[in-house]
C-alpha cells in the first residue's frame, strides 16, 4: 500500500506541474520574456522569507526589480510580513509595562536585522526612481499612473476563472453567506456595479491592438456598453472577492489584508488591462489557499492545459494580416 507521506508527495508535484502550467505565464515561457523571471524571483524572495531568511530575501527581492519595477509592491508586502511577525511575537511584552522598555530594544534589533535588507532594497529603489523620474522605463506618456479601482475587480474574474477549481469549492459557503446577508450583498453588488459603469476606462493600447485577448475580452464583455456590466458582472466579480477571501482561510487576517493591499497597489495604478499584471498576485494566492483535493489538482492540470494548447494552436495556426500592413502577418496571443 502506499503510504499517506508518499501521497502527498505525489499530490505535491502535480500541484506544482499544475501551477507551472498556469497559462498566462506558460505560454511567455516561449518568448524568453521578462514575466517568467519576474515571477521566479518573487517567489524565491517568498520562499526564503518563509525560511527566516530574509537578508537572503532581500537579495532575490531586489534582483525582481530588474525584471519589473513594480516587484517593488512585493518586496514592501513580505518586509511588511516579517515585520509584523517580529511585532506578533513579543506582543505580549511589549504590553506590559516591566517589560516594555527591553522588549522595545530587541524589536528595534530584530527589526533591523530582519528587515535591512528590505531597507537598502527600498533605498535603492527610490533612487531609481529619482534618476528616472518615475517607475517607467519605456514611453512613459503611455504607462501613466491612474486610479483604475475595476481592475481589482477585473482580478477577481480572473481568478474566478484560472481558479475555478479552487473557487467552485466555495459555492455552498458563499449560498449560506448571501441567505445571511442578503442587504450586504445587494449593497456590494450595486456598489461594484456603479463603479464599473463610471470608472471603466480602455487604455489607448489595449483598443488599438486587436492581436491580444484583452482586446476581446474587453469588447465582448467588460466594455461599459455591455449589458452584462450591470447585471451579471457585479455578481460574478463579487462572489470572486469573497471566495478568494475564503479560500485563504489558513492564512490570519493581517496577511490577507496586506495580500489585497499589495495587490491594490500594484494594479489600481495601472490604467492598461493585461493580464500578465495578475501573475504574481494570482500565483501568490494559489500557494497561499488551503489544501487541494486530487481531483481539484488534476482538474485544474486539465483546465490549464487545454487552455495552454488552444492559445499555442491560434497562435501558430490562425494568423492573420492587418488591411494597412499586408505584408506583415500578426497573431493571437495573450
Amino acid at each position: 500500500m502506499i503510504q499517506q507521506e508518499d501521497l502527498s508527495l505525489r499530490l505535491d508535484i502535480l500541484s506544482t506541474i499544475s501551477l507551472a502550467s498556469f497559462p498566462c505565464l506558460f505560454f511567455f515561457n516561449f518568448l524568453f520574456y521578462t514575466d517568467p523571471g519576474s515571477l521566479f524571483f518573487v517567489l524565491l524572495m517568498y520562499f526564503h522569507h518563509l525560511n527566516n531568511q530574509d537578508v537572503l530575501a532581500s537579495v532575490f527581492g531586489l534582483i525582481s526589480l530588474l525584471f519589473r519595477q513594480t516587484n517593488i509592491v512585493w518586496v514592501l508586502f513580505v518586509a511588511a510580513n516579517a515585520s509584523f511577525e517580529i511585532l506578533r511575537k513579543n506582543w505580549s511584552k511589549l504590553s506590559k509595562k516591566t517589560t516594555r522598555g527591553k522588549a522595545f530594544q530587541v524589536v528595534m534589533m530584530n527589526l533591523l536585522l530582519t528587515c535591512g535588507g528590505y531597507i537598502v532594497t527600498g533605498i535603492a529603489f527610490l533612487a531609481f526612481l529619482l534618476i528616472n523620474r518615475g517607475v517607467v522605463l519605456g514611453d512613459k506618456t503611455a504607462h501613466e499612473v491612474s486610479f483604475n479601482i475595476p481592475q481589482m475587480f477585473y482580478f477577481f474574474g480572473f481568478c474566478c476563472f484560472f481558479g475555478l477549481t479552487i473557487i467552485l469549492k466555495s459555492i455552498a459557503s458563499f449560498g449560506r453567506f448571501l441567505l445571511e446577508n442578503k442587504l450586504l450583498f445587494l449593497l456590494m453588488s450595486t456598489g461594484t456595479g456603479f463603479l464599473l459603469r463610471t470608472m471603466s476606462t480602455a487604455h489607448p493600447y489595449l483598443l488599438a491592438d486587436n492581436r491580444h485577448y484583452t482586446f476581446y475580452v474587453w469588447k465582448r464583455i467588460l466594455n461599459p456598453s455591455n449589458i452584462l456590466l450591470d447585471c451579471s458582472l457585479p455578481i460574478v466579480f463579487v462572489f470572486g472577492a469573497w471566495s478568494l477571501n475564503h479560500s485563504l482561510s489558513k492564512r490570519d487576517f493581517t496577511w490577507k489584508s496586506l495580500f489585497l493591499l499589495s495587490t491594490a497597489i500594484s494594479l489600481v495604478p495601472q490604467k492598461l488591462l493585461e493580464f500578465r499584471y495578475f501573475v504574481v498576485p494570482f500565483v501568490l494566492w494559489r500557494l497561499n489557499v488551503g489544501p487541494l483535493s486530487p481531483f481539484q489538482v488534476v482538474l485544474e492540470l486539465i483546465l490549464n492545459s487545454v487552455v495552454n494548447m488552444s492559445t499555442i494552436y491560434v497562435f501558430l495556426f490562425r494568423p492573420f494580416v492587418w488591411p494597412h500592413e499586408p505584408y506583415d502577418i500578426q497573431r493571437f496571443m495573450w
